[in-house]
């Protein structure tokens, strides 16, 4: 089975991860969706054909939005109850590179296990003892 990622932002933010992942691994199939960046934009209506566009007896689809509890994520866990997808929020540039170079192969409990993950999530350093934690993770 075909697995797809969308990655869903407000404004131009889908765009510069894009870009940002064609930098870093080179090109990879990711669907992207710049909310709100037109003036008659329907997130509705673009969720909803896009939606409509997969093939979900044949293809996985994996929707990344960028903020729990935001219109992006609202709108597409809205529609989890007519359509089979993966929903992520809250995603980063490190676990949808993950995502991309392994997405085929990856179950519903490893993507979970991924979304956990020390090393994928959000640090704060502020002393010179947060880069071993890295170093040994590296």
């Amino acid at each position: 089975m075909k697995t797809k990622v969308l990655l869903a932002t407000h404004g131009e933010m889908a765009r510069g991860i894009q870009s940002a992942i064609s930098l870093i691994v080179g090109d990879v199939d990711l669907d992207i969706m710049c909310c709100y960046t037109e003036e008659n934009f329907s997130l509705e209506e673009a969720s909803k054909t896009y939606l409509d566009s997969i093939d979900f007896e044949n293809e996985r689809l994996i929707v990344c939005t960028d903020l729990v509890g935001g219109s992006v994520n609202n709108e597409f866990f809205k529609h989890k109850q007519f359509y089979d997808f993966i929903l992520i929020s809250n995603v980063n540039l490190g676990l949808l590179i993950d995502l991309l170079l392994s997405g085929q192969t990856l179950e519903k409990e490893d993507i979970q296990e991924r979304c956990k993950s020390e090393l994928l999530n959000v640090h704060y350093f502020d002393n010179i003892g947060e880069v071993a934690f890295l170093d040994a993770d590296l």
